[in-house]
């Protein structure tokens, strides 16, 4: 039963994490990810973050993995245009227009990692 569940957790973020990096994600897929995770943050931070914000990017990765490491860095590239790396330890590191996205998205494939067997 515990295998089934993980793997349920493990899908559900895969979904999650497909929808944000797709832009078709709703606040309500927020609101149902935070508590069925159990995690230790409002719904707000994960909102927050999502529109851009680096504080609630940087809650909810501490409510998420406490005493975890993370890093931000910017990548400027042909077209002008920056992108925001951000590297949290045994993760692939995602890529995004805005830090506190690409932050969202590396807390989520560290949950999807974590849930991976």
């Amino acid at each position: 039963m515990k295998d089934k569940q993980k793997d349920n957790r493990k899908k559900a973020l895969e979904e999650l994490l497909a929808r944000l990096e797709a832009g078709t994600i709703h606040q309500s897929d927020l609101d149902a990810f935070i508590p069925s995770f159990g995690l230790n943050t409002t719904c707000g931070n994960a909102h927050d973050a999502m529109r851009g914000s680096l504080d609630a990017a940087k809650a909810l990765h501490e409510a998420v993995f406490p005493g975890r490491s993370w890093e931000i860095w910017r990548v400027d590239n042909d077209e002008q245009v920056p992108f925001y790396g951000v590297n949290i330890p045994n993760v692939d590191t995602p890529y995004s227009a805005t830090p506190a996205r690409a932050w969202l998205i590396a807390i989520l494939k560290a949950l999807i990692a974590k849930a991976t067997p």
